[in-house]
């Protein structure tokens, strides 16, 4: 069968096999304002169901693989919505770190740390924000280089830290008084990352106290 009959310039009509496929996809990423995760509706599994019986099954191999990629998505920093006055303080300090840590920006990036913290460097050490201070100038000098020899040769060894430009997703945030945990995953390319960050709050001000990655 001829599929590409199916998929004309623009949107599929609705008459058709890709059609149905289409507003099943789009009902399906209607936001939900959840702030959490993008739910997968039936409708998307219909789209699924009906490919199949029409014979369709590079389509519906391509349909499986976005699924999958769906279920792994979830909202950025700037795109999460916060439950509460907290949440949107911790949102704001987690959006000035990614974006220090983005353009190697030193001031802002110790502005996110507390004087008594310990920090993940390079293939995972944890030292303090004094050393970070001395640290990161020469290592974001080296990372932007783009020299090979400075990546470790094994990729267990590799923490988000060696990759600049991505993008933070999922963030998960559990909050105890003065305290909070926060997981998210930092995704570049082919990398999907844990990031692990405690925080501190003194004086009504949040403060990154712990940084950590998950070895990969």
């Amino acid at each position: 069968m001829d599929v590409n009959r199916y998929l004309p310039m623009g949107k599929p009509g609705s008459e058709t096999i890709a059609g149905v496929w289409y507003e099943g996809v789009i009902q399906a990423l209607k936001p939900k304002n959840t702030g959490r995760h993008v739910r997968i509706k039936p409708a998307m599994t219909t789209g699924v169901i009906l490919m199949m019986i029409h014979g369709s099954i590079k389509i519906c191999l391509s349909y499986l693989i976005l699924l999958s990629t769906l279920s792994c998505y979830g909202p950025s920093l700037t795109e999460y919505v916060p439950l509460n006055e907290e949440e949107k303080k911790i949102m704001s300090l987690l959006i000035q770190y990614q974006d220090a840590k983005t353009n190697c920006n030193l001031e802002k990036f110790l502005a996110c740390l507390h004087e008594k913290g310990k920090y993940q460097f390079g293939r995972g050490s944890m030292v303090s924000k004094i050393e970070l201070k001395r640290l990161l100038p020469g290592f974001w000098s080296e990372l932007q280089s783009g020299n090979p020899a400075f990546y470790p040769m094994n990729r267990e060894m590799m923490t988000g830290n060696y990759i600049r430009t991505g993008r933070f997703l999922k963030p998960q945030i559990t909050i105890n008084r003065d305290t909070a945990e926060i997981t998210m995953t930092f995704t570049k390319l082919g990398w999907r990352l844990k990031h692990y960050i405690s925080m501190l709050r003194e004086d009504d001000q949040w403060l990154i106290n712990r940084l950590a990655w998950d070895m990969n």
